[in-house]
Parts: structure tokens; C-alpha cells; sequence
């Protein structure tokens, strides 16, 4: 009997250890709760980063960054020992990336919800302005006129092609360049001379417009933080210069590409159409390699980390609706962002002037994300982020589960009791003589 007692004791709630309580028992609960229930889980984490989709897209963003810089990175020491050229350090990348690009795009085509390629047609309102008025000015010629005239009606059917062709242009030249300059110039310093070109376009588009305020102000604060990069009164490779003034000028061109092909709502297949057409590129030259592990292992760890870097991307722009200034204030800390793994994984020094210039490049992160933008985006975004909230707490209410997350038990009752937003918890009203459940 007594036993019996005892037992019936050990056996009381209140008499229990919560194994939480002890020693690593929270972790342990929180570890099992994510394994045992990966779909409540998934929707907690989804809830949580609805919250804070700003927090999340911009850490996207700047992991895309990172992850960009540090595949071009780990394959720099093959090009500056001249085991590689650029061209071919650009057909390794592409030749590891594609494969596991191609992975992934398989193991989320249910969640990509983009057309086919062929439907993926940006703003087209100037093309048909222009082609019909070519047409009428060349009528009197004939011959001339029945050839446009069935070139404009292929490109009707296929506008794509036209619309992607400055994008994979662009795309495969600021790539070989990359690899390039990179092999005979300080990482930071490279990306620095590149974002000119941007940063100048701007600002000759805000003078043009007569815009003298921030439009004009958040271009020169961006272009005087990258030239804080340049080593000035230094030795600079003059080959690598060029390549990466060239760059820059790709890179000024490739603006207008990359909206539209950003208008057209392909990230995930344009880059994959990128990827197979710099790899179809530069196959020749990677028939000269004299492969090594050394090469074969650097060139898995850029196509691991350029995977990453486009996954990221996508997960930005698309799931997430990345808003455009913050975009804009990533791209400002490029240089600074591209200094940091140059000092990481290439141990390049980074004097005075370029910590000032990571202090400009933060001041400017700082100032696009807060006093850029309209107010329609500013509604857009603050709707998205209500809009993700609810269907989380959506999600949970047709599920029929209770919305609770790691460490928390679900309470008995109906989930409409629960108070959307405070999970685990019932909604109670103040009565005359006691607190009463709903």
C-alpha cells in the first residue's frame, strides 16, 4: 500500500520534473519540437519571419552578397598563380554551380510559382512604339520593309530572347572581369571601381532630372565611400584597372537589363539560363585545364557558395518582397562587404582610409533604408508584413492546431479562443466577481 502511495505520488504533475528545467533540457525540448512537428515548426519560424520580413530580406540580401564575393574569392589564388584565366576560373564556377543549382531548382519547383521562360515578357509599351515607326519610315523600300516586317513579327513571338540578350551579355562579361581584376587587385578595390558606374549613372540621371536632393546627395555619398577603397598613391596593376573600369561601365549598362528582366518575375530561371549560357561560353577552355584536387575542390566550395548566393537572392525578392531602397542600401556596402572577405579568406590588409570608407558605406546603408523610398512603398511594405503575419496565424487556424511554439504546451479548448499574435494563450474578460474564459 505504501508502495502503492509512492507510486501514485511520483506519478502527480506537480511532484514531476519538467525536463526542461534541467540542465540542457530546455535545448533538448526546442531540438525535439523542431524533429517531431516539422510542420508546426515550419509555421512558427514562418510567423517569426513575418514579423520582421525588412530584418529578413535584408540579411538575404547581404548573405547573397557575401556568398557572391566569397565564390569569386576562393577561386582568386588559381587565377593570380596563373594556374587559371579569368575565362576559365569563370567556366569552373559556372561547371559546379549549374549542377547544383539545377538540384534545387528540381527540389522547390513547387514552390517557384513563376511561368515558363518564353511567357516571362517584360514592358514591351516603347518596343511597339518604335518598331511600327521604323516600319513606316522604310515603306517605300520594299525589300527592306518586308524583311523588318517579318522580324518584328518573330520578335512578337519571342520577345523574350530580345529581352534577356543585354541581360546574359552584361551578365557573362561582368563575370569574366570579375574573375579578372580580381587576380591583380585588392578585392575591395575592384568592387569599389565597379559600383562608380552605377553611382554615376544615378547621379547624371538626378542632375538630368533636376533633382538636386537625395537622389542626387545618396549617389555621391555612395561613390565617395567606394573611392576610400581605391588604394590612391599605391602601385595598381593597370590590367586590372581597365578591367575594372570596364566593369563598371557593364555594370552601368546592366541596370536597365536587370530590371527588366526583374520586371519579367524569372530570378530563378534567368539565373539558371546565365549559368548555362557563361558555362556553354567557356567550354573550349576547359578543355586546357590541367586538373588537380586542388583545382577540383576550390571549384566545389564557389559553386556551394554561388548556389547559396542565388537561393538567397530569390528567397529576397520573391518570397520575402524585398523593397527597393533596401536593395539600393545593400548594394551601397558592396565595396565595404567585399573588404571583409578579402581580409577573411584572401588576408588583405585594409588601411585607415578603408575603415572610414566602411563607416561612409554603413552611413549610407542607413540613410537609403530610411529616408529613401515612396509613400505607396512604405504602405506595400507595411501591408506585406500584416499580410504574412495573418497568413501564418491563417495557417494555423485551418490546420486546426493551436498556435504555440518551442517550450510552450497547447492548451484544451477551441483554437478561436486563442488570442491571435500571444501564442498559447486565452483570451479572458473581466466580469463583476471572477476572470471567466471567452
Amino acid at each position: 500500500m505504501r508502495d502503492q502511495q509512492k507510486g501514485n505520488f511520483a506519478m502527480k504533475p506537480e511532484n514531476r520534473k519538467d525536463s526542461s528545467s534541467l540542465p540542457g533540457g530546455r535545448d533538448r525540448s526546442l531540438s525535439g519540437w523542431l524533429i517531431h512537428h516539422p510542420r508546426r515548426a515550419a509555421r512558427w519560424l514562418l510567423g517569426l519571419a513575418g514579423r520582421s520580413v525588412w530584418l529578413t530580406a535584408g540579411v538575404a540580401l547581404i548573405g547573397n552578397t557575401v556568398a557572391a564575393r566569397v565564390s569569386g574569392a576562393v577561386l582568386q589564388p588559381l587565377t593570380a598563380g596563373h594556374q587559371l584565366t579569368a575565362l576559365q576560373a569563370n567556366a569552373v564556377l559556372c561547371l559546379f554551380t549549374l549542377p547544383l543549382y539545377g538540384i534545387v531548382m528540381a527540389a522547390g519547383r513547387r514552390k517557384l510559382n513563376e511561368p515558363r521562360l518564353r511567357d516571362a515578357v517584360p514592358d514591351t509599351e516603347r518596343r511597339d512604339r518604335v518598331f511600327p515607326w521604323v516600319l513606316s519610315a522604310v515603306r517605300k523600300f520594299t525589300l527592306v520593309h518586308a524583311l523588318l516586317s517579318r522580324i518584328v513579327e518573330r520578335e512578337k513571338r519571342h520577345r523574350w530572347v530580345l529581352s534577356f540578350l543585354p541581360y546574359l551579355a552584361t551578365g557573362f562579361g561582368a563575370s569574366v572581369l570579375g574573375q579578372f581584376y580580381a587576380a591583380r587587385m585588392p578585392l575591395a578595390t575592384g568592387v569599389a571601381i565597379v559600383t562608380l558606374g552605377p553611382a554615376i549613372l544615378a547621379m547624371a540621371l538626378a542632375w538630368k532630372g533636376d533633382k538636386k536632393g537625395l537622389p542626387l546627395f545618396l549617389p555621391l555619398l555612395s561613390a565617395s565611400g567606394a573611392m576610400m577603397f581605391i588604394p590612391w598613391g599605391e602601385h595598381v596593376d593597370g590590367a586590372g584597372l581597365l578591367a575594372a573600369v570596364a566593369g563598371a561601365v557593364l555594370a552601368a549598362v546592366g541596370v536597365s537589363a536587370r530590371k527588366s528582366v526583374s520586371d519579367a518575375g524569372m530570378l530563378a530561371k534567368t539565373g539558371a539560363l546565365l549559368l548555362t549560357v557563361n558555362l556553354a561560353l567557356g567550354v573550349p577552355s576547359l578543355l586546357m585545364i590541367h586538373w588537380t584536387w586542388g583545382i577540383l575542390l576550390r571549384g566545389i566550395a564557389s559553386g556551394v557558395f554561388n548556389t547559396g548566393g542565388f537561393l538567397l537572392f530569390w528567397i529576397a525578392h520573391v518570397p520575402l518582397h524585398c523593397p527597393k531602397r533596401l536593395a539600393a542600401a545593400v548594394a551601397v556596402t558592396l565595396p565595404a562587404l567585399s573588404a571583409l572577405v578579402g581580409f577573411v579568406i584572401l588576408h588583405q590588409t585594409l588601411g585607415p582610409v578603408g575603415l572610414v570608407g566602411v563607416f561612409v558605406a554603413l552611413v549610407g546603408f542607413f540613410l537609403n533604408t530610411t529616408l529613401t523610398g515612396s509613400a505607396d512603398e512604405l504602405a506595400a511594405e507595411k501591408a506585406n508584413s500584416h499580410t504574412n503575419r495573418a497568413a501564418a496565424l491563417m495557417a494555423n487556424a485551418h490546420s486546426g492546431e493551436s498556435n504555440t511554439g518551442p517550450g510552450r504546451r497547447p492548451r484544451s479548448g477551441s483554437v478561436a479562443n486563442e488570442r491571435p499574435g500571444r501564442s498559447g494563450r486565452m483570451r479572458r474578460r473581466r466580469t463583476s466577481a471572477r476572470w471567466s474564459k471567452d
